[in-house]
């Protein structure tokens, strides 16, 4: 799990932060990573079967992914595009582990989400900016 597509880029950042991260992953007993896996993992609800529930979303919501996830990008587009109050930001050559990879930014763009919606300066997306239907 350390090693695939969406985690090379913790590994090539910080190889201590990674080396940390994967340790604690080994900490896991396999049975119990294979369990949840299998029951919670494949288990829940894909996003996608959830489409009714994200519109209904009136509150604030900040989507944060690394422009290294690929496998996020397109339910990440989604979400945004439902919620009329998501944002959505792509953190630069991050990839999953986007708090891990970028703290710092992470903790800016999540401390201004915060500030924004407390003062009332975090608005709904103006229906003009919305694609066009097809």
């Amino acid at each position: 799990m350390g090693l695939n597509p969406t985690r090379v880029q913790l590994q090539n950042r910080d190889p201590i932060g990674w080396r940390t991260f994967v340790a604690h992953l080994a900490e896991h007993p396999a049975h119990a990573a294979a369990k949840t896996l299998r029951t919670v993992q494949t288990g829940r609800a894909s996003l996608y079967d959830l489409e009714a529930e994200l519109r209904a979303i009136a509150a604030p919501v900040l989507l944060l992914v690394g422009d290294e996830d690929e496998p996020c990008f397109d339910v990440n587009l989604w979400m945004k595009r439902l919620m009329p109050n998501a944002r959505l930001a792509f953190l630069p050559g991050a990839g999953h582990a986007i708090n891990l990879e970028e703290p710092a930014l992470f903790n800016q763009l999540t401390e201004q989400f915060i500030a924004d919606v407390e003062r009332g300066s975090w608005r709904a997306r103006d229906p003009r900016a919305m694609p066009a239907k097809a």
